[in-house]
């Protein structure tokens, strides 16, 4: 499967982005069930783990939060590659906002 990476910086403490991490993937769970399904999450610390599906290919990686930076790295399904970019792209939009 193709990786993808994603650099996300942010000006908080990484205590307050980690919240705001958290309270963002609860709120996912809740409004986004009928696209993304299977959401899971293993926190240890100030990293997890995560995997998810998204119209039925299966999502997986890891999240880090740094005092200055939260760090993305997943796998991601050949069905969906062809939407790397967009997915990418919609990753750092909302991540910015999520992190301002």
């Amino acid at each position: 499967m193709p990786q993808m990476t994603i650099t996300l910086p942010h000006g908080l403490s990484a205590e307050e982005a980690l919240k705001r991490i958290k309270e963002l993937l609860g709120k996912v769970k809740e409004e986004q069930g009928s696209q993304i399904g299977d959401l899971e999450e293993q926190w240890s610390d100030n990293s997890a783990k995560f995997s998810f599906k998204v119209k039925g290919f299966p999502v997986s990686g890891t999240m880090t939060v740094h005092g200055d930076r939260v760090e993305l790295m997943g796998e991601i399904p050949r069905g969906l590659s062809l939407h790397t970019d967009k997915i990418k792209y919609a990753i750092l939009e909302q991540g910015s906002k999520l992190l301002e």
